[in-house]
């Protein structure tokens, strides 16, 4: 029966630091342009409401999604995806409206 003997033990140890710190940042450039595309998104999203909508209207809106999306993923505030729970609350929330507001026959 043979061993498996993981990778970072059979290199150096810059070696192995060095491959961890690209796996890092390979996963941080990800992360961030996931992030990126989605406020992008949600920026248009909510750019598209806010022409649908009247002034105070959107600004209300905007408050109580803020505040129901806080508290829903409260659980999350500390960990590495708060961000990403947040923008996705939000980005169904604002989904949600936007489909409310299409007249019928529309798409």
């Amino acid at each position: 029966m043979s061993m498996m003997i993981p990778m970072t033990k059979l290199m150096s140890t810059s070696a192995a630091k060095n491959l961890m710190r690209k796996n890092m940042l390979t996963f941080q450039f990800k992360t961030q342009s996931r992030l990126t595309t989605e406020t992008l998104v949600f920026e248009k999203i909510n750019k598209n409401l806010k022409s649908q909508l009247p002034s105070r209207t959107f600004d209300r809106w905007r408050q109580i999604i803020k505040d129901f999306c806080a508290k829903g993923c409260a659980a999350y505030r500390q960990g590495t995806i708060d961000t990403q729970m947040i923008i996705g609350c939000h980005d169904n929330l604002n989904r949600a409206l936007l489909k409310e507001l299409k007249g019928l026959g529309e798409n």
